[in-house]
């Protein structure tokens, strides 16, 4: 199943359901402009899919790149960053930004190809499911966040000192609530996602995720 063929679908289906009913005068401007917006919708959502297939590394890179900035600058609009002074801070988007290029998106892509070679989800061993969610919350999981801790501060130029103090303040208590609340959406991902899907899945629950964190601090 591909994305964009799934897409194509609930797009014909909203179509066929719009059109107008026999003796009846259609094709309104409106409904042209719709047609055109889906039409253009869908050819980004091609090219994307393509760029899946032919580039993966990169383009699951850019991906979580994009929306990992993207998740910082709406946290930062809605909340802005304590110690900021209420300024916008483009060294935070840049360093979100930059660890999600470098560092999330390649690493997640490696992680699940060889996950799916060990352990393969049509597997005929007992529990193949679970064990493999277990794989990803064991030796995915901390090492990630451990990741994210020390390489963000260090992309916006603070010192590894400022970062290992992070660390040892709340690394425990983030890895806890990772456990509790991600859990059954890596489940989803890991087990039902397609492999070429699942940065961009796991990369649109961390950016709700971060609209969400930042609601709350606001």
């Amino acid at each position: 199943l591909s994305l964009p063929s799934l897409l194509n679908t609930v797009a014909m289906s909203t179509k066929s359901s719009h059109s107008p009913a026999p003796g009846k005068k259609g094709g309104s401007d409106g409904g042209k402009a719709d047609e055109s917006l889906m039409a253009t919708i869908m050819s980004l959502i091609k090219k994307y899919d393509r760029l899946l297939n032919e580039r993966p590394l990169l383009t699951k890179a850019a991906t979580s790149g994009t929306i990992f900035g993207l998740g910082d600058i709406l946290s930062q609009l809605i909340a802005p960053k304590p110690g900021t002074g209420g300024q916008f801070s483009l060294r935070s988007t840049f360093a979100y930004s930059a660890f999600g290029f470098f560092i999330s998106g390649p690493l997640i892509h490696a992680f699940y190809r060889q996950l799916d070679r060990a352990l393969p989800k049509d597997s005929d061993q007992q529990f193949v499911a679970l064990k493999r969610t277990l794989i990803d919350r064991l030796l995915l999981a901390p090492p990630y966040l451990l990741l994210l801790y020390y390489s963000v501060p260090l992309f916006e130029g603070r010192s590894l000192a400022f970062a290992h103090a992070k660390v040892k303040d709340s690394f425990l208590d983030v890895l806890k609530m990772n456990v509790k609340i991600w859990s059954l959406f890596q489940f989803i991902n890991i087990n039902y996602v397609p492999q070429k899907y699942r940065v961009l899945f796991m990369c649109g629950l961390s950016l709700l995720w971060n609209i969400y964190v930042a609601i709350k601090r606001r």
